[in-house]
């Protein structure tokens, strides 16, 4: 009830009696205090309230102030006794315990004054519990939710557009920007000013979009008060009137250092090499593409081999190997210019690119740097090891004009280099003669020379070194119709490069069951034929099932097929080639070894595979005589330890009878060599069949 309409219930003696003043108030929670005789007269709706039983609306004073708390009754009592005294109106909140239960009041009275005394009081009283109850629970609310954003790591904020101040801030500021609250609060500068000067200007433009009522959500880095560089998740939304005004920006920044962090550790990982920390092939594809989509300036992509470094793995273990990896990426990348890049690729294997080179001598230069570099004596852990490198190089766009084609063309290179001992680098593009043209064409014409019946088989006859025959090695030539015969040195590497030795292999093999087919329709004696398998073909599934069906189909048996392998085939895989030789060997195919004393571990492996026939090389055989005793030492000691191992020793590339007479000393088993017999055409090998002896010096 408003205080005028209190006035206006008597402002003389006129004034309405009690009974009339209750009849008033009955409606609301009323009530009227006669100061004489210290009685309080309470409306029906205030008695309801309060639960009396009184009968009548009248109670003593006594009565009244007793109901009220006790912690709030000399307080009530004071402020009620001071507005009696000085004229004034009462106003006060208080609680009332009724039947135990704590009633929340908000009272208002005014002082009815009669010939300058007070004499009594009339007010209204109004329940306010519910009211009271609710801020409570969101003063409490609010007091939690406070304690929560004080305790988070991320910071919780609201700001003012139209004084641009903040009007809150949670207490994780102090944590994440190293500024207490009431620094914000005063100073809203601080939180520009700690914006790393990198992302201001990100920032900023981000900022815009806030007045157009969108909200925020983005990541920048800022510098805390004391010098640190941490990075943020900063979220705003703005609080739209009705109007679509905005009066209010409301924010959480949350530190994600750690997850930046993390993302940097993991991107570091996929793009870098884990053991030599170059980068790896997935930087080197997106630098290629960079490069090539600008149509850059020319650049040279340099392909990297470390020579024979798995004899330090097999003889040092590959704690020395990834050591030496270690050291040599070190070497590469402090070589590698400004506008270059090295690259870790897989095992021991590196690519340099350099980037906008002079001219291409400028690369040749680089690269004879690069191989001195490499081949210096490395110290490691006491040994002195002794590292050669071979590269082989490609330009862009002279030879490809995508990544791939490059770094294929770079690789084809280095395995030029690795075949050859004349050079340790190598570029593609510098090939001449026939090379040349197999970086263009050969390709195509290797794979129609099957179908074109380009390639034939040669046979070379093995004998005893009494000139008994006792088998033969089918040899591969490629009668080319423009080219004409085309030496298998020159086509069998770039076979084997491009993976086409594959191709060539399985039609050898075809051939020779055929032509042992053939010789047993004509009548004549067979003998073992030898086919050389490369390496590669051991690695692609299919050979035993390929050998037995060709078996199979010409009817051959399997005792008189020979495969030859070379010492460096058993390094490529060893679980795969045991598994396929000893397949082969339940067939009843015999296993020669190639080339034996050039490759590596080759006792180990003779254990290892149980191979049926050992060749030794026609490096050995070259430098026999009376004047060689070391090689002749070493030759009789193999033949000597093959006959132990219960294994047929054949010795090939024999041209002097000395040699053959020697051989005989030594009890080798076969001789192959222009001394006996150059390879034969099939029609000529014919001959030998049916003669069964050939006479050195032939």
């Amino acid at each position: 009830m408003k205080t005028d309409t209190l006035t206006a219930l008597g402002t003389n003696d006129d004034k309405p009696s009690g009974s009339m003043l209750v009849e008033l108030l009955d409606h609301i929670e009323g009530w009227e205090y006669k100061q004489n005789s210290q009685e309080i007269i309470l409306s029906d709706a205030f008695h309801k309230l309060l639960k009396t039983n009184q009968v009548g609306k009248t109670l003593p004073a006594a009565a009244v102030t007793t109901l009220i708390h006790r912690e709030d009754r000399r307080h009530v009592i004071r402020t009620f006794l001071a507005a009696l005294k000085e004229k004034a109106v009462f106003r006060a909140d208080f609680r009332l315990v009724v039947q135990s239960q704590v009633i929340y009041l908000r009272v208002v009275g005014e002082t009815i004054i009669n010939k300058q005394r007070s004499v009594r009081m009339i007010g209204v009283v109004q329940d306010v519990s519910n009211l009271l109850s609710v801020k409570q629970q969101l003063k409490e609310e609010q007091q939690q939710s406070k304690y929560i954003f004080d305790q988070l790591n991320s910071v919780i904020w609201m700001k003012s557009l139209q004084d641009r101040k903040i009007n809150y801030i949670s207490k994780g500021c102090n944590k994440l920007f190293g500024y207490q609250r009431d620094q914000f609060l005063e100073n809203y500068s601080l939180w520009e000013k700690s914006v790393h000067p990198e992302d201001k200007q990100v920032v900023a433009a981000k900022q815009k979009l806030l007045s157009e009522g969108q909200p925020l959500s983005h990541q920048y880095r800022i510098i805390t008060s004391d010098g640190q560089i941490k990075w943020v998740h900063d979220q705003t939304i703005p609080n739209k009137n009705a109007d679509g005004t905005i009066s209010y920006l409301f924010g959480m920044v949350t530190d994600i250092s750690e997850e930046k962090a993390m993302e940097e550790r993991l991107s570091y990982m996929v793009n870098h090499h884990p053991l030599t920390n170059l980068p790896n092939r997935n930087v080197l594809d997106k630098r290629l593409n960079k490069l090539i989509k600008e149509d850059n300036d020319p650049f040279a992509l340099l392909y990297l081999d470390l020579d024979k470094f798995k004899v330090i793995n097999d003889s040092l273990g590959h704690k020395f190997g990834d050591k030496v990896l270690q050291v040599v990426a070190g070497k590469l990348q402090t070589a590698a210019p400004d506008n270059g890049l090295a690259v870790c690729m897989e095992g021991n294997e590196f690519v340099l690119l350099l980037d906008k080179y002079t001219s291409k001598k400028d690369v040749f230069r680089f690269a004879e740097h690069i191989i001195q570099l490499i081949e210096s004596t490395m110290d490691i852990e006491g040994y002195e090891l002794h590292i050669k490198a071979s590269i082989g190089i490609s330009f862009y766009p002279d030879n490809g004009s995508d990544k791939e084609q490059l770094l294929h063309n770079a690789h084809r290179a280095l395995f030029h280099v690795k075949k050859s001992n004349d050079y340790s680098y190598h570029s593609y593009s510098s090939s001449n003669g026939f090379s040349s043209f197999t970086s263009h064409f050969l390709e195509e014409e290797m794979r129609a020379a099957i179908a074109r019946e380009e390639f034939e088989l040669h046979y070379q006859p093995k004998v005893g070194t009494t000139g008994k025959l006792l088998g033969g090695e089918a040899l591969i030539r490629w009668n080319h119709p423009k080219f004409g015969r085309v030496s298998p040195g020159e086509f069998i590497p770039f076979a084997e490069e491009n993976h086409l030795i594959n191709e060539i292999g399985d039609w050898v093999i075809q051939t020779v069951c055929r032509q042992l087919g053939e010789w047993r329709d004509k009548g004549f004696a067979l003998y073992p034929i030898s086919i050389n398998i490369s390496p590669m073909r051991f690695m692609k599934k299919g050979l035993v099932e390929l050998i037995e069906k060709n078996l199979d189909t010409f009817q051959i048996p399997a005792e008189l097929i020979v495969l030859e392998i070379t010492e460096s085939t058993l390094l490529k895989n060893e679980k795969v080639v045991i598994k396929t030789l000893e397949k082969l060997g339940k067939l009843g195919i015999k296993i020669a070894i190639d080339d034996f004393g050039t490759g590596y571990a080759s006792l180990t492996y003779l254990k290892e595979f149980q191979a049926d026939i050992l060749k030794i090389d026609q490096s050995f055989i070259r430098n026999l005589g009376n004047n060689r005793q070391k090689d002749n030492a070493i030759v009789s000691s193999i033949c000597h330890m093959g006959k132990a191992l219960g294994m047929t020793v054949v010795a090939e590339g024999v041209e002097e009878q000395e040699q053959l007479e020697l051989l005989a000393e030594f009890f080798c088993d076969e001789i192959q060599g222009y001394l006996f017999s150059k390879p034969l055409p099939a029609a000529g090998f014919e001959k030998v069949l049916g003669d069964g002896r050939l006479q050195s010096g032939k």
